[in-house]
């Protein structure tokens, strides 16, 4: 299952444009249903609001960008965060902030430079991406894609 996604995503991250081979492989992938023809499938390669059903709904913070690869070529990336991770992100940092102020261990927090503490906090958060889709709509599906492997989402 985990060789399929991955392969998805890398066709994702290769394909030049919108493509309905990868629209039905994804809708298969996740749905498992047949479909008769590639027009019965969402368009996710072409349409940005088709790639945003891919997304698992606890997740936000959706920076899609435009970039320049070496040699000139233009590429598309993608990133998000899950909401869910991102709330426990800010309540360690307001845990740390209390434990400064009220616990036996604060004067040694105090010590320690705030950039160091919310590094150490975001190194255990997840942050989903794809840098080099040829569309937006690609960056998205392919960064959806590894998103719904991290909470157990079909596909």
């Amino acid at each position: 299952m985990q060789a399929d996604r991955d392969r998805l995503v890398e066709r994702c991250e290769k394909a030049i444009g919108p493509d309905r081979a990868i629209d039905y492989d994804i809708a298969h992938f996740i749905t498992r249903t047949h479909f008769e023809n590639h027009g019965k499938a969402p368009a996710y390669t072409a349409s940005l609001d088709a790639a945003m059903t891919l997304v698992p709904e606890t997740f936000a913070n959706l920076d899609i960008f435009s970039f320049t690869r070496n040699g000139g070529n233009p590429a598309w990336g993608c990133r998000f965060h899950d909401t869910a991770q991102l709330m426990g992100k800010r309540a360690a940092k307001e845990e740390i902030a209390r434990l400064q102020k009220t616990s036996p261990i604060g004067s040694m927090l105090r010590g320690v430079p705030s950039v160091v503490l919310e590094k150490a906090i975001a190194e255990h958060f997840i942050e989903f991406m794809c840098l080099g889709a040829a569309t937006p709509a690609l960056a998205l599906c392919a960064a959806a894609l590894r998103a719904r492997a991290s909470v157990g989402t079909r596909g």
